[in-house]
């Protein structure tokens, strides 16, 4: 996800407040307003039907009723009222999405009102008997057409309203019908339906078109549309009865032929539009209906060959462009080629004849799935006839797509070529599966077919074997080139039979090692060291749920956590020392940090690789392989080794300490595999509830459980692995519970409160266990930054002395014109302490107010022109006036409180005019200069401090809500070292033994030190790193800086990546990106990193040693002509620069993935 990139933060306003001295707070008319006023409730004139006194023909009014007030056709529910000294009604609303508005009303006559909606002025409203041409009626009056079901027109067809005498079900919730208005006069008639459940209420506008279509206002929205069959098509069609033979159209033939992406990133990312279907995802899918709707869209169904449907809606925009809408995605625009991106047609007689053959699956039943022949392609035994060839010309392997036709059944067939060996096929939605040319090959692809049919291994013993006990272990390999057993791989030296013993001799290093090896009559095979005393093994995992495991005990939190390191090792099948990828990566979850590391992983020519992995506890860590994804179990102290078998199904295997428990593990795997919970529930989130989003979760583990308890009966699963899979499902359902905010579309208005969360258990708080479960830290990471624990925290800037005082303690050397600025500060301070420690004391007792009003100012301040900045924040205060003006004529969502827009009065209240006098004499231009460079120079360290800060009050909000538990203390950590991590400066020894007392669990006392004194050891070792470069800006004008800074490399390939050290994508980014530069450290290929002064020197100094490339700082003017040169609204942006200085790539979705980027380098590098 890109960041935006930073202008004026926060504390930049803060910071501008306290240098103008402006003090918020409100007047003493305000205090007593507040303080007199109690809880009221509305008088009962004020219920009822009120119209704004500039109707202009239109229903404009709204409904005040006494649960609720209209808004936009939502009911807003009253959350609080109070009466002001002067009559005034204060009140906020909220309605059922959580949005709240604040609402001032006066009763001005028995029939008037003035009201007040937010930040807007007061409107006069009269009362009337009805809404403006409207009546109320009877639910029997309303029209039979529009009692019925009526389903969404997004695509979904789901089901949203039910009409019925009494009530409306709105998904799926019934609602009693209270009160129905008619508008009479309008066409189509439109109908006010106010609905309740319990203390719940819900206004619907109902514009009933015919027995067809229906709009619907609520939400805010003026009228979605509606239909009342889901065979109707989404768009309203002006008569129905036009329907049924529209679906007879065809599309204009205009739009046959290849279409690709207006966003093409080097990749095929096209589309085909035949006659008779349209490809989406490596399928053809074949017209079902086609209608033009009134605007000229084309509206059609299209299924392919499984009986999946989609709905498409189709706009020609030009000769050569349309706009396409697949499902509920948005439109694309999509250009018209003669070719496909990279592809070129040829005909069958060109495809090589390497491919022309049958070809088998490779899923172990060695299925005739494929026949390739001159004219036609047999498919599962029915034959196609080639309709044409497409040739990927660039790609190696190379790529072929194929269009069959059998009668008015179509395939598209994606082939890639591998060799005359082995083809990957997509079809079905599916990017390739593996198919074999001879059903004596081995399902998986194999670089040397010629010695695997030529070993003289025997067959019956080659394979993966297993423990034959019932713990399905893997003892050892044999293959058709070499054995792999004690972690190693082994030579054949010789293989011997005699009678129905093989002798087998294997050899490593000089060093040789026999094993005999016997086939039984039920198809397994004993194998041992001494012939008299064969164990049985088999290839197949068995079930023997007796199976009885030594020493097989779970964790337990007294011996849980440790500082070590696990080791991961392992060998690769098959890798080739030719191979252009040599190195991988590990990532492992810190939950004591938040973070996730990364560790390199080098591979040796013959496949072997061992790293060791710093870790805390047992967890699972995530490996990157070239072309293999996995997740192995770790432990401190111990080693956990994998057999990675690339392309065979099941290919993992697993030896060392964490056998038994990876072994199971993986086995396990797919009782959490659940994409339907992802697709039809977060995928629709918003139209759950709360509770049923929690009862819709609860479903999901009560499948996981049963699955579990399946497994548990059939198969032996060791203690420790029943623990960590079971905690690991508990919080991962924990973790689904709480995601409901982020989760949603409208992540502005939280729904989760404290009753929603009281489910999760002190228990559940303090189980140390947890950290087994990658589950916990996502729990954790939701929890923390859900509403209820993020009370509105305010941190004021640390003035001059506050500043000192924070470097004082760190150890920082000033300048000597620093402190002559922190002596004349003091003088200042001694000076004047009387008026400063009536500010302070002010400030400290009206923080939550000063912290609302400088945020909202914040976001304000960043819209405004320096002019107008001038005149908000004048010397004497802000100007109100103009905030406002600039708030409407600039369309910003902020209003302010009452007490917030009393602050400038209050100023004057504050101090006395000889205090201000003495106080603005101290503050000359020349002093705020001197204020600002010191800020400047030391911007990390406010930064940390800033963060610092508000991660306190975080903590203290976390306390009141969880209390003190083993996940308190974890948070407290994250915040802690993550403070480090990102400010790339380590704690003091007095700031380190704070940290540490404000932790109870003793070894997160630890970690906090030891991760303190990594990142010091970081920062030494990173002095002596030479593998970066810290260049100087050159000396030009600010729009021909980018031109400069290439033109060093030229004859290079160049990555440039803009960046900043706050940015947490860019360092992420950096991490994936470290194994491709190491390949492509010795190549004519250069990494270039742009930052801008918004990261703070000094962690800018710490970080970048450990970046390897070119590095660039630049001005705050030659960023934003950057910024503007290349459109750069967020970080990191990326490009690729050519030889020749040219940007061949922008910001590209390749240029983010280190394998795609490395296919574009190549390219380059070879041209």
């Amino acid at each position: 996800m890109n960041q935006p990139t930073k202008d004026h933060t926060l504390k930049d306003i803060q910071k501008l407040l306290t240098s103008c001295f402006v003090f918020i707070f409100f007047i003493n008319i305000a205090i007593a307003q507040e303080s007199n006023s109690s809880k009221a409730s509305l008088p009962e004139t004020v219920f009822g039907e009120w119209q704004g006194n500039t109707g202009n023909g239109e229903y404009n009014g709204i409904l005040i009723h006494p649960n609720f007030i209209e808004t936009g056709y939502r009911a807003f529910m009253y959350q609080n009222i109070y009466k002001g000294d002067n009559g005034v009604y204060f009140f906020d609303a909220k309605d059922n999405q959580g949005n709240t508005i604040s609402y001032q009303l006066e009763v001005v006559a028995k029939d008037s009102i003035k009201l007040k909606l937010g930040d807007n002025p007061f409107r006069v409203f009269v009362k009337n008997q009805n809404p403006l041409d409207g009546k109320h009626i009877t639910i029997s009056e309303v029209p039979n057409e529009l009692k019925r079901s009526w389903y969404t027109t997004d695509g979904e067809n789901n089901l949203e309203f039910s009409v019925g005498n009494q009530e409306i079900t709105f998904r799926n919730k019934a609602y009693t019908i209270e009160e129905i208005v008619s508008f009479t006069s309008k066409e189509p008639r439109e109908y006010r339906f106010v609905v309740k459940n319990n203390q719940e209420y819900w206004m619907f506008y109902f514009k009933n078109w015919d027995a067809h279509y229906l709009q619907i206002g609520f939400n805010g929205r003026a009228g979605d549309l509606y239909k009342a069959g889901k065979e109707y098509p989404n768009d309203r069609i002006k008569y129905y009865s036009e329907f049924a033979p529209s679906v007879n159209l065809s599309l204009p033939e205009t739009v046959f032929g290849e279409w690709q992406g207006e966003t093409g990133n080097g990749e095929y990312n096209g589309i085909l539009i035949h006659p008779n279907f349209i490809e989406t995802g490596y399928r053809a899918f074949m017209y079902q209906n086609i209608y033009k709707g009134d605007k000229g869209v084309y509206f059609f169904d299209a299924k392919d060959n499984q009986g999946n449907t989609i709905s498409y809606q189709l706009e020609v925009v030009a000769k050569d462009s349309i706009k396409l809408k697949l499902g509920d995605n948005p439109f694309r625009v999509f250009v018209k080629h003669q070719n496909p991106l990279d592809g070129k047609p040829i005909t069958a007689a060109e495809v090589p004849n390497e491919l022309k053959r049958s070809w088998f699956s490779t899923d172990g039943k060695n299925n005739l799935e494929f026949s390739v022949e001159n004219e036609k392609i047999s498919f599962r035994n029915k034959a196609y006839t080639i309709e044409d060839v497409v040739s990927f010309t660039s790609k190696e392997p190379r790529e072929y797509r194929f269009v069959v036709k059998n009668d008015q059944e179509y395939w598209m067939f994606y082939f890639k070529n591998w060799n005359e060996h082995y083809l990957q096929v997509g079809f079905n939605g599916k990017a390739g599966d593996w198919y074999k040319s001879n059903i004596e090959y081995p399902d998986y692809k194999i670089d040397n077919v010629a010695a695997f049919m030529n070993s003289k291994f025997p067959k019956e013993l080659r394979g993966d074997w297993l423990q034959a006990d019932g713990s399905n272990v893997w003892a050892f390999s044999f293959y058709y080139d070499n054995a792999v057993l004690e972690k190693a791989i082994w030579n054949y030296k010789s293989v011997k039979k005699i009678d129905d013993i093989h002798l087998i001799t294997l050899e490593r290093n000089g060093k040789e090692k026999t094993i005999y090896g016997k086939i039984n009559k039920d198809a397994s095979a004993s194998f041992g060291t001494n012939e008299k005393a064969l164990i049985p093994y088999t290839t197949n995992k068995i079930n023997k749920p007796g199976f009885k495991l030594a020493n097989d005990e779970p964790y337990n939190e007294e011996n849980l956590f440790k500082v070590a390191s696990a080791t991961y090792a392992g060998i690769i099948r098959g890798f080739s020392v030719n191979s252009k990828e040599k190195t991988g990566m590990v990532y492992v979850n810190n939950v004591f940090t938040g973070d996730q590391d990364s560790y390199l992983v080098e591979i040796q020519d013959d496949g072997s690789f061992s790293v060791n992995i710093p870790s805390y506890y047992p967890q699972q860590v995530y490996v990157k392989l070239p072309n293999y994804y996995t997740s192995v179990f770790v432990e401190p102290g111990k080693e956990s080794w994998q057999l990675i078998n690339p392309g065979k199904s099941e290919g993992e295997f697993f030896a060392g300490d964490c056998a038994q428990l990876n072994t199971d593990l993986n086995s396990l795997q797919f009782i959490a595999r659940d994409d339907s919970f992802y697709k039809n529930v977060v995928s629709n989130i918003d139209d759950y509830s709360l509770e049923a989003y929690k009862e819709e979760s609860y479903s999901l583990y009560t499948k996981q459980l049963q699955k579990r308890d399946s497994v548990f009966k059939e198969r032996f699963i060791s203690n420790k692995s029943r623990q960590v899979f079971n905690i690991g499902i508990e919080y991962r359902l924990y973790d689904n519970i709480v995601s409901y905010d982020i989760n949603s579309r409208d992540r502005d208005s939280a729904k989760i409160d404290n009753a929603y969360l009281s489910f999760i258990t002190p228990e559940v708080y303090n189980n140390k266990l947890a950290v087994v479960s990658s589950s916990y830290k996502y729990f954790i990471n939701r929890l923390k930054y859900l509403k209820p624990m993020r009370a509105k925290a305010s941190v004021t800037h640390p003035s001059v002395l506050e500043l000192a005082h924070i470097l004082k303690e760190k150890n920082i050397t000033l300048s000597a014109e620093e402190k002559e600025l922190i002596a004349s500060h003091k003088k200042h301070h001694q000076e004047n302490a009387a008026a400063l420690a009536k500010q302070k004391a002010f400030q400290k007792s009206h923080q939550e107010v000063i912290g609302s009003l400088s945020e909202k100012l914040s976001t304000i301040y960043q819209k405004l022109t320096e002019e107008e900045r001038k005149e908000v924040f004048s010397s004497g205060g802000i100007n109100f006036d103009k905030v406002e003006t600039i708030i409407k004529s600039k369309n910003l969502a902020v209003s302010f409180t009452v007490k917030e827009k009393v602050t400038q009065k209050a100023q004057e209240n504050l101090l006395t005019e000889e205090e201000q006098k003495r106080i603005s004499k101290f503050y000359s231009p020349e002093i705020h200069e001197k204020n600002q460079a010191f800020s400047e120079n030391h911007k990390a360290h406010i930064d940390a401090y800033i963060n610092n800060e508000f991660k306190k009050q975080h903590i203290e909000q976390i306390r009141k809500n969880i209390g003190n538990s083993f996940s308190t203390d974890v948070i407290i950590a994250q915040a802690i070292l993550g403070n480090i991590t990102s400010s790339y400066i380590p704690l003091s020894d007095t700031e380190l033994s704070t940290s540490q007392k404000v932790v109870d669990y003793p070894f997160i006392t630890k970690v906090i030190k030891v991760e303190n004194d990594k990142m010091k050891a970081k920062i030494s070792a990173n002095k002596s790193k030479t593998d970066f470069v810290v260049n100087e800006t050159p000396m030009t004008e600010a729009d021909k800086v980018f031109d400069a800074i290439i033109s060093k490399y030229q004859g290079k390939v160049v990555f440039v990546d803009f960046w900043a050290t706050w940015c947490g994508p860019c360092r992420s980014g950096m991490k994936q990106m470290q194994p491709l530069k190491e390949e492509y450290k010795d190549k004519d290929v250069v990494f270039v990193y742009i930052t801008d002064p918004s990261s703070p020197e000094t962690t800018y100094n710490n970080m970048i040693p450990n970046i390897k490339g070119e590095h660039f700082r630049v001005s705050k003017d030659k960023w934003n002509y950057l910024a503007q040169k290349f459109n750069i609204s967020g970080i990191p942006h990326y490009l690729l620069v050519d030889k020749n200085g040219s940007v061949i790539k922008e910001n590209t979705s390749d240029l983010r993935m280190p394998n795609a980027l490395k296919g574009l380098i190549e390219v380059e590098l070879n041209k």
